[in-house]
């Protein structure tokens, strides 16, 4: 007795596992939901009280074995035990419910039997809501659903369940029947080299198409020779008396082997093939690709790498058998940077950028320091071109290194006197400019005694001409701004002497020596003869200059005596000649 307590929530469907229940009072509760269908396993039940709850549907189809109850059992039709439950059918009238009132009717109409391949139709009444089942697992919530083109296996026990607006449900079902029984089979899988062999049945007349062209009218086809491109699906055309069906026929090949590959390869990455499984393989592919090992590799990628990769492989059967797998190269893209401009060998160092083109990464080469966002490059103590190389971030692109150069322009520049100044004018100094390094274009300018430019010098060395005597600076500029200066002096150098002409030996003076003055003469060599051609001096490599090296004449030698001088210059040996008198 549990009547008047105040339960709630659903009756539980263990309930029906209560066999030997013979009476059960839940009246004047807040039991709510639908009544069970295990109801119907209470095999003794006589009396039940459920009046004044909150149940609400339909009664279940096994509570029909209690309409035939007594009224003295307490659950005959025109017993009140479900009354007052507002939501239940008829408000809980079991009577009228037994009577046959209220209660949904599955039916089923369909246009079986028909032809393999047609639509199948069915149509469901009885109800408001239905759901279909069926063979191949199928499921449907369309009052009339259709399937098309449906094959042998989706003939059989169709099952329709239908609940109405009293939630009362039915159950019924339909066997869909074929027209006539076809079949088509083959023989695969099959080794290459051998027979297929394609079977079918139950028709009149047979139209086979299938791989590589295949048709053939025979109700039994036998391909020769089985080839790789031989497999596939073969289709076959069956005509009966009443229906044309199609057939499908899956021919395989023996594959006791897989295939792989690492693709998709960036252009430049190592391709890498395998085969599992064989006792031998051979290898073909694209860019004349061949191998007879099972794990094949291409160390270096290539566009040209792209396509279709052919495993021919032989099991231990002795059975050949091909594989084929798709390989495909992706490009590698290169980010697109401006060069650098040229640097001078003593420049500040330059900020190098980790964001090119929509990739990070990091600088490598000569004059790179730093790390990640933060790189320079230096040019100091580098000379010429320098090669520099952007690694991007592997981010699953394919990209691959910048390489760029810099070019480190290095200036040095030598000035030295080619020729000194020798003309009565004094503008014939000749500097001779040497540089080193960048040599090409070259603005040269000189200030000093002379002031004046060289521009787009190309060839090295140069000379700037027509220069007075006197200190000059040098200044030169390369294509790239770098300069360097050197200093020169130009010297004036022409030769000027003075030769006595009268010498007196009784003098304590120089005057008693026959020797040369002046300047830019290196050395002279002197020769002394009397009136009659006989010589009395000879003296070589004498000093300008120099009262020690000179011709002494004695007292005796007095008279006219002839000298012969030769003089050694910057332009060269000069020969000059006279007398000299000697009193």
């Amino acid at each position: 007795m549990l009547g008047n307590n105040m339960l709630s929530g659903p009756i539980p469907i263990s309930l029906g596992n209560m066999t030997s229940l013979i009476n059960l009072d839940l009246i004047n509760n807040k039991i709510s939901g639908e009544i069970p269908s295990s109801f119907g396993n209470l095999l003794n039940l006589k009396r039940i009280y459920l009046q004044n709850n909150m149940l609400e549907g339909c009664f279940p189809s096994t509570m029909q074995k209690y309409c035939i109850l007594s009224e003295s059992d307490n659950l005959s039709t025109v017993g009140y035990n479900f009354r007052q439950n507002k939501d239940l059918i008829f408000e809980g009238d079991f009577g009228r419910w037994c009577a046959g009132e209220g209660r949904a009717k599955a039916e089923i109409i369909s246009n079986s039997p028909l032809c393999e391949g047609s639509d199948l139709i069915l149509n469901g009444s009885g109800g408001l809501i239905f759901s279909w089942s069926g063979p191949q697992g199928y499921n449907s919530v369309q009052q009339n659903p259709v399937i098309s083109s449906v094959s042998s296996d989706q003939f059989g026990k169709y099952t329709l369940i239908v609940t109405n607006e009293n939630k009362c449900t039915d159950t019924t079902f339909a066997i869909i029947q074929s027209i006539g029984i076809v079949s088509a089979s083959g023989n695969g899988p099959v080794c290459e080299g051998v027979t297929i062999e394609l079977k079918a049945d139950g028709g009149l007349s047979y139209q086979w198409s299938g791989p590589n062209g295949f048709s053939s009218t025979l109700q039994n086809p036998v391909l020769l020779n089985a080839k790789p491109e031989m497999e596939g699906t073969y289709t076959v055309e069956i005509k009966t008396n009443d229906c044309t069906i199609l057939k499908n026929v899956k021919i395989e090949f023996v594959k006791t082997a897989d295939i792989s590959s690492n693709s998709p390869v960036c252009e430049g990455d190592t391709i890498l093939l395998n085969v599992s499984g064989g006792i031998s393989v051979s290898w073909t592919g694209p860019n004349s690709f061949s191998s007879d090992i099972k794990s094949p590799v291409i160390p270096v990628s290539t566009l040209k790498s792209d396509g279709k990769y052919v495993a021919v492989i032989k099991n231990a059967d002795n059975c050949t058998f091909s594989l084929n797998i798709d390989v495909v190269i992706t490009k590698r893209e290169i980010p697109d940077f401006r060069d650098f401009s040229g640097l001078c060998d003593n420049a500040q160092q330059v900020d190098l950028p980790g964001l090119i083109d929509t990739y990070t990464g990091t600088w490598q080469g000569t004059g790179v320091s730093g790390i990640s966002q933060n790189q320079v490059f230096s040019p100091v103590g580098l000379k010429g071109l320098q090669n520099l190389e952007f690694v991007p971030v592997s981010d699953g692109r394919c990209v691959g290194p910048l390489k760029t150069d810099i070019f480190v322009s290095f200036l040095n520049i030598s000035a030295t006197e080619q020729s000194p100044s020798i003309d009565a004018g004094d503008s014939n100094g000749v500097i001779l400019i040497q540089p080193e390094g960048n040599t090409s274009e070259l603005t040269i300018k000189y200030d000093g005694p002379v002031v004046g430019t060289l521009k787009d010098i190309s060839t090295a060395p140069a000379e700037i001409k027509n220069l007075s005597s006197g200190d000059y600076l040098i200044t030169a500029t390369d294509i790239y701004g770098c300069i360097d200066t050197a200093t020169v002096t130009i010297q004036y150098l022409r030769p000027f002497y003075f030769i006595p002409n009268v010498v007196s030996p009784e003098s304590d003076s120089e005057n008693s020596r026959f020797y040369l003055k002046g300047s830019n003469i290196f050395s002279y060599d002197l020769s002394v003869y009397d009136r009659w051609g006989n010589p009395v001096f000879d003296d070589k490599n004498m000093m300008i200059n120099d009262r020690n090296s000179a011709w002494i004449p004695t007292i005796n030698d007095k008279g006219v005596f002839v000298y012969v001088l030769k003089l050694e210059t910057i332009e060269g040996i000069k020969v000059a000649y006279g007398s000299i008198t000697v009193i």
